[in-house]
């Protein structure tokens, strides 16, 4: 089965297709130098739901499930379940324990985030908005969570935005097939960039809707051409859970400042 919008398709095609006989002032026509498209903000929890005192990342976890009920498609939540102590047990979060390899993924993503902005350590309940544009730690209430991560996309989501993702996921027995294209609009030179994708799995509990399965943060994009996209087969992909929906964030080089972000739910 495959997973797009009618939207992206019908934008998919103006381009692939038609790309050179759209008018100029077509708002999603590369070559025009005024194109252009809304921003999704990308929210990015880490968490442990056993260390204690647990109710500060519980906090965290409600406020962000409330905020991404609240803006629906103009955010996209991950949760990172990621462990505190690699040597013991007692700190193992249930909704990690997919592979070490995984847990290591979460430990030196938050630490590149962390490395860069400086300010508080590396620590569980930690946010990030955007990658590096902005942090939340901590947490005293989940309402004071929900009010700053308000406080802080508000200008993110009033920002014009240059990059338009167009992802396609097909299912096929137990395997993703991905592929996905990055339109640079505004008639613009772009790159280099990375496309990262994080595999989300719903649990069907309060507060765990957005659970991060897997991640993929290294398919590069190494140029696109002002006017044009960069388009790629990306593969397939096998989890140990069934994912419930994909999220790409383009960043730059680093994986550090995110531009745009797409969500594709899985039925």
């Amino acid at each position: 089965m495959r997973f797009n919008s009618v939207f992206s398709r019908l934008v998919m095609s103006l381009i692939l297709f038609s790309c050179q006989e759209l008018a100029r002032d077509n708002p999603l026509d590369p070559k025009n130098p005024d194109s252009q498209t809304s921003s999704v903000v990308l929210i990015e929890a880490f968490v442990n739901t056993v260390v204690t005192p647990v109710q500060y990342n519980i906090w965290s976890l409600e406020a962000g499930e409330a905020f991404q009920e609240e803006y629906g498609s103009d955010v996209i939540l991950v949760q990172y379940h990621r462990d505190i102590l690699q040597d013991t047990v007692l700190a193992d979060d249930p909704y990690n324990n997919f592979s070490d390899h995984l847990a290591e993924q979460f430990d030196a993503l938050q630490k590149d985030y962390v490395d860069f902005m400086g300010g508080a350590p590396r620590g569980v309940p930690d946010i990030f908005i955007n990658g590096v544009t902005d942090r939340i730690s901590g947490a005293s209430s989940a309402q004071t969570v929900k009010d700053r991560l308000k406080g802080a996309i508000q200008n993110l989501l009033n920002d014009e935005n240059r990059f338009l993702i167009q992802p396609e996921v097909t299912t096929n027995a137990q395997s993703l097939h991905i592929s996905c294209r990055v339109v640079a609009l505004g008639n613009q030179e772009a790159g280099p960039l990375l496309l990262k994708i994080i595999f989300l799995k719903d649990f069907g509990q309060a507060n765990f809707h957005h659970v991060a399965i897997g991640l993929v943060s290294d398919v590069r994009i190494d140029k696109i051409e002002a006017g044009s996209y960069w388009e790629k087969t990306i593969g397939d992909f096998t989890l140990s859970e069934e994912s419930s929906a994909v999220a790409f964030s383009l960043t730059d080089e680093n994986g550090l400042q995110h531009y745009q972000s797409r969500r594709v739910v899985l039925q």
